[in-house]
């Protein structure tokens, strides 16, 4: 990741493999979510590249990768700019021959809506301390006890489950006292 962030040679090297080794992973994957063109498919690469280049170099630490490698998290962002390519496609009048499939369309709304939904999950929980928020995110994203152990420096797995423990407690006194966010939280979480 510093690489990126160092500019120069080491960003275009970086850069240079990803567009050698993961272009044609990414476009086949998105050619198979979403029904888009060959070239549909390059230039939402094209998108999504910029836009996780920014990404990194802007961004103060690297938790947009927590839970999904670079691949991945480029490949989703390729799927997503294709979506946008053809809509601006489906917007041309000359252009008789786009198929939507509402299916798709459902994805990348199920996928913009579980990023909201993080987002908004993300921000309540700092309101109970980063040391609990890290906990708990971790908890939420599948990874087990010895996991959480190891990750927050505990000495063994029932410190770990009592510190969760703690902390669900901590946030659910948190979503008591805030009626508001339990509501935000349920209307872009589980409505």
């Amino acid at each position: 990741m510093e690489d990126f962030r160092s500019g120069g040679s080491a960003r275009e090297a970086a850069w240079r493999y990803i567009a050698v080794n993961w272009s044609i992973y990414c476009c086949t994957t998105t050619i198979i979510s979403t029904g888009c063109e060959m070239h549909e498919a390059k230039e939402a690469f094209s998108i999504a590249c910029t836009g996780v280049d920014k990404r990194i170099r802007t961004a103060g630490d690297y938790n947009f990768l927590k839970t999904a490698s670079l691949k991945t998290y480029l490949t989703r962002s390729t799927i997503t700019a294709a979506w946008l390519v053809m809509r601006r496609r489906k917007k041309d009048p000359g252009d008789e021959g786009f198929n939507h499939d509402a299916q798709h369309e459902g994805e990348v709304n199920n996928w913009f809506r579980q990023k909201d939904c993080r987002e908004i999950l993300e921000k309540a929980l700092a309101q109970i301390g980063p040391r609990c928020k890290k906990i708990l995110i971790l908890h939420k994203d599948g990874f087990g006890m010895n996991e959480i152990m190891n990750e927050m420096s505990l000495r063994n797995e029932d410190v770990a489950k009592s510190e969760k423990w703690q902390c669900q407690e901590k946030f659910k006194a948190y979503l008591r006292s805030n009626p508001n966010i339990v509501r935000l939280l349920k209307d872009n979480c589980y409505g």
